[in-house]
This record gives C-alpha cells, sequence and structure tokens, in this order.
C-alpha cells in the first residue's frame, strides 16, 4: 500500500512530496496510537495541515468555515453523548477534514471510512474498535484515487 501511496503522489516537485510524506506520517501516526492505545493526540492533528497549500479550495470565507465546522461540531458531539460510541478524537479528526476539504470531501471520508472499519466489525461483533485507521485509509484513498 506504501508503494501505491508514493507512486501515486510522486511528482517532480520536492514541495509536494514533502507536504504528502508529511500527511501520509500523520495519518500512519494518528491511526497506530488509536489502534494501540485509544488515544488521539490533537497536536498531531496539526501534521494534516499542510494539504491546505495543495489542495483546490472552492468558495473559501472564514465565516462560511467557522458556522461549517461549529454546525458539525454540534453534531458530533451530540452524536457522540448518544450512541457513546464515537470518541472525541475521532470528532476532532472529522472536524480537522472538515477544515481542510470542507464538507463534501468529509462525507466521503467519513463513508469510506466507516465501511472499512464495518469490516473488522462484523468479524469482532462485541468489542471496541478504533475508527481513525478506517478514517485514515478512506482519507488517503480519497485523495489520491477519487476524482477531485
Amino acid at each position: 500500500m506504501i508503494i501505491l501511496v508514493t507512486a501515486k503522489t510522486f511528482t517532480s516537485s520536492w514541495y509536494h512530496n514533502l507536504i504528502f510524506t508529511i500527511v501520509i506520517l500523520t495519518l500512519l501516526y494518528l491511526s497506530t496510537t488509536d489502534f494501540v492505545s485509544q488515544v488521539i493526540y490533537p497536536i498531531a492533528l496539526i501534521g494534516l495541515l499542510p494539504l491546505l497549500l495543495v489542495l483546490p479550495r472552492h468558495s473559501f470565507s472564514i465565516g462560511k468555515v467557522v458556522v461549517e465546522l461549529v454546525i458539525m461540531g454540534f453534531f458530533f458531539f451530540g452524536l457522540q453523548h448518544i450512541t457513546k460510541g464515537l470518541g472525541t478524537g475521532d470528532i476532532e479528526f472529522i472536524l480537522m477534514t472538515d477544515l481542510i476539504g470542507g464538507w463534501e470531501l468529509t462525507a466521503q471520508i467519513v463513508l469510506i471510512g466507516c465501511l472499512l472499519t464495518l469490516i473488522p466489525a462484523l468479524i469482532k461483533r462485541n468489542s471496541k474498535l478504533p475508527l481513525i485507521p478506517g478514517l485514515a485509509l478512506g482519507f488517503i484513498l480519497r485523495l489520491l484515487f477519487c476524482s477531485n
């Protein structure tokens, strides 16, 4: 998988390659910490911010982004309170993807991540599984292999 990601993201621009390397390493770190200890360090999410420099952002306005983040934050924290299954780190990751790519990209990443997490959840029915590895893989798959 790493070879495929490297081949797909490699360009002649060292700047672009460095940004994707930072983002992939950040996703790997977040996935590992969530899988091993069910902890997400919010400061590690800063490693995703360099994507703002290379991803096209349509109609970027600070007010619109803030309103979008507040609405999504209330929705996901309400969902966390009701279901007790969604962790705070999962919500922070989802809000960071919203900040980076907008709600359409975030919805696609969450859908892909949940579908990828559903496979092991069907095998291990009564155990709590981390969501960040699925979201991170969904993040990579969406950014690399889906049309913009």
